[in-house]
């Protein structure tokens, strides 16, 4: 499996290639495991936060180490191809 990080990685690379709506400022994460996000990755998570493509678990929880399940990147993927068609990161 992807490990969540490194397909986060990739989305946040994506993103650069992408339209110029799209939100690249960063600013302070609320996961309550903030903690566990690698240093590397801070502000990739940060930036897809913002544009919808990442939120955490139910207990507000991004889980960075855990491997992806198939559900989880789809959902991710589908934000992305949602918010670089304009329709937001939904």
């Amino acid at each position: 499996g992807v490990v969540v990080m490194e397909g986060k990685i990739v989305l946040y690379k994506s993103m650069f290639a992408t339209d110029e709506r799209l939100i690249f400022e960063s600013g302070s994460l609320s996961f309550n495991d903030n903690t566990s996000i690698p240093e590397y990755a801070t502000e990739a998570v940060n930036i897809l936060n913002k544009n919808g493509i990442l939120n955490g678990d139910n207990n507000n929880n991004l889980r960075p180490n855990d491997f992806a399940n198939r559900a989880e990147a789809a959902v991710m993927l589908h934000r992305f191809i949602n918010l670089i068609k304009g329709e937001g990161g939904k």
